[in-house]
């Protein structure tokens, strides 16, 4: 990814002309940017003594920014990428010549032209060596600031729009879900290495460019495989997870993806290696996507030639090459404005990924604006955004709705839930007793655990059954939490088995998931397969009067998913937990039981597990409770969430009391 500094603006005189000499890096059109948002201006002002006195920067730094400290870290990152060592330049003018050299090809030819050209690059190549120099003696450390720079490729960039640069701090700290995927995502780099035996790696530091492009470039000669290969060429830096030498000069590039199959996003990342590699000198003979097997059945050791398959890509490549200096060209300018541009949110906000930005972006949407509305497949939310409509409430009544968006719009402009009493009436009729309130948790790994399992095959380790004998009875909770670390779904069948009755509805959330894993279950132990089947045909979705808006209110935002159901119908939700999700759930699970930690951690993390899993079964008794109510509830009854019943209506009106979770 390119790695852009500050546009920086030396006055340098030469004979009895003074010029604005432009400085141009590795093709960065290099801006220097502090914390703050807007870039920090710098010049130089030069004595007629040329390098016998320190150059002076402007005051217009933001309060608090070392003096020349953020210049100093971002040209010590793009000489990186020049492949020219920070530490020994110092050591000038044996090192001038380095600069010289790439000086002459980025200043613009009216520079050149305007006294002495070579008096003009060997004062700019001394004077950078020289601030760098002064200011390493300062004990001004430009790794600091920078070790956590995210390089990845062209891709992210784009999606940034240049706020890495230029107001970082708006970026937000990666969350553990996300942190989660990149860890995934490492994990199968790593295993994918087990395919070239021979391989050398370039683990330099982070931060290290210079030592990157060092070694692999010392690398070379030896013709074998490279891992995380590092280039820097027409203003990119690019590592490679696999460069792989074919032939006597030519090499394979080799991108390593910890999905299951080949995507579109896909070739943009091996395009601008191959643009940057191709600029440094190598001889590319193919561009290869490498991804997750999932077919891949575990039997004993995991063999990376079966878990991996591998997809010549190199015509989808060349097809886009043209455009990537073009993109880059186009990044740069991005980088090198005062102000952020402004770009209307739309559906590049979450594609191909969600951007990081995405709340900031989105904070002036009012609650149940129009983005919410439910199942928006034709695009009428930005449709009526740009058409300056921002609240559901607000949209025109011939504007043209489907039936459960229209509900969302007559529910906003009331404020009252709507309600189908004659749907309601049809689901509950059909449930019958005793009512068990079922719900799984499961995890997944790209790399198989477990012999007889796929990558990213759901295993489920834990569930949750709470049971209704009669009407009005008090729930009984049963549970299963696995232990050890051997394949906990033998034992999660039969807990299961022995949990279940063997009569009465089978309520779950979502039955997709349950019914799914029980499946995947009965064909990896047949000898449950009957009794799996029975059990998928006694569910109930619970979700059926949500999703189909026999019931919807306000607060739903457009969703019929628990979290947001269990708060509207009842006032509960999960705050008070520790773990109040799914995804986190596994997390949590995988880690105590994986990995080294003490005894007290992994029975605190164990008791969080069974409280969430305990509410999502414990929250469908309340949510059915309240459906019971809202059936038999006069029609003179106060509204839910009325204004004079207040926000937990529900739960006073609607039901008897609950205790708290």
């Amino acid at each position: 990814m390119p790695a852009l500094g500050c546009s920086l603006r030396g006055r340098i005189k030469t004979g009895q002309k003074q010029i604005r000499l432009p400085i141009h890096t590795g093709g960065f059109h290099l801006r220097s940017f502090s914390s703050e948002p807007h870039p920090v201006r710098m010049a130089f002002k030069y004595k007629r003594g040329g390098l016998n006195h320190m150059p002076e920067w402007y005051e217009s730094r933001p309060t608090g920014e070392p003096r020349g400290g953020p210049l100093i870290g971002f040209l010590k990152r793009d000489m990186a990428l020049l492949g020219i060592d920070y530490d020994t330049t110092l050591e000038f003018p044996e090192n001038v010549g380095l600069y010289k050299e790439h000086f002459e090809k980025a200043l613009k030819p009216e520079v050149l032209r305007c006294g002495n050209r070579t008096q003009v690059l060997d004062q700019t190549a001394n004077l950078v060596a020289e601030c760098l120099k002064r200011e390493m003696m300062k004990g001004y450390r430009p790794e600091d600031q920078f070790k956590d720079e995210p390089f990845s490729t062209i891709s992210t960039l784009m999606t940034k729009h240049g706020i890495t640069y230029n107001a970082r701090h708006l970026i937000p700290k990666v969350d553990e879900a996300t942190q989660s995927i990149f860890d995934q995502a490492n994990a199968v780099g790593a295993f994918a290495k087990r395919m070239f035996p021979t391989g050398i790696e370039i683990d330099t530091p982070p931060g290290d460019f210079a030592g990157a492009i060092r070694r692999t470039q010392a690398t070379l000669p030896l013709r074998r495989p490279i891992f995380e290969a590092t280039f820097a060429a027409n203003g990119g830096y690019a590592r490679a997870d696999i460069l792989n030498p074919v032939g006597r000069d030519e090499w394979d590039i080799i991108e390593v993806k910890s999905t299951t199959r080949t995507k579109d996003v896909h070739i943009p990342d091996l395009a601008f290696q191959l643009w940057v590699f191709t600029a440094a000198g190598l001889k590319i003979r193919r561009c290869v996507l490498c991804h997750v097997n999932n077919q891949f059945v575990r039997q004993g050791e995991v063999d990376p030639q079966e878990l991996f398959k591998r997809h010549d890509v190199t015509a989808e490549v060349m097809g886009i090459l043209d455009s990537i200096g073009e993109q880059v060209r186009t990044m740069e300018k991005i980088i090198g404005l005062a102000e952020c541009p402004k770009i209307p949110i739309g559906k590049q906000c979450d594609s191909p990924v969600t951007c990081p930005l995405r709340e900031n972006c989105w904070a002036f949407l009012p609650p149940q604006n129009v983005l919410d509305l439910y199942h928006d497949t034709k695009g009428r939310g930005l449709d009526l955004l740009n058409r300056g409509v921002l609240r559901l409430a607000d949209i025109p009544g011939d504007y043209p709705l489907s039936e459960k968006q229209a509900i969302q719009r007559a529910v906003a402009i009331s404020g009252k839930p709507h309600v189908k009493r004659i749907q309601i009436e049809r689901f509950l009729s059909e449930l019958n007793y005793p009512l068990h309130f079922l719900d799984f948790e499961s995890f997944q790994t790209a790399i198989p655990i477990f012999d007889g399992t796929r990558p990213y095959e759901q295993i489920p380790f834990q569930f949750s059954l709470h049971l209704v004998r009669k009407v009005g009875g008090e729930p009984e909770h049963r549970k299963f939490l696995a232990e050890g670390r051997d394949d906990p779904r033998p034992d999660f069948l039969r807990r299961l088995k022995s949990a279940v009755e063997p009569v009465g509805s089978i309520l779950v959330f979502n039955a997709t998931f349950e019914k799914g894993r029980l499946k995947e279950c009965a064909e990896a132990f047949p000898q449950y397969e009957p009794w799996v089947e029975k059990v998928i045909n006694r569910m109930v979705d619970l979700i059926i009067p949500f999703k189909g808006f026999q019931f919807y209110h306000p607060d739903q935002c457009g969703s019929a998913s628990l979290k947001y159901v269990l708060p509207a119908l009842t006032g509960k939700d999960y705050k008070g937990l520790e773990i109040q999700e799914g995804g986190r759930a596994s997390r949590e699970f995988l880690r105590v039981t994986f990995a080294d930690v003490t005894e007290s951690e992994r029975a605190r993390v164990r008791q969080a597990l069974d409280l969430y899993c305990g509410q999502d079964t414990e929250g469908m008794v309340w949510i059915l409770d309240a459906l019971k109510q809202i059936h038999h509830r006069p029609a003179g009854n106060p509204p839910l969430h009325s204004e004079a019943a207040g926000p937990c209506s529900v739960l006073r009106l609607l039901r008897r009391p609950q205790p708290s979770p």
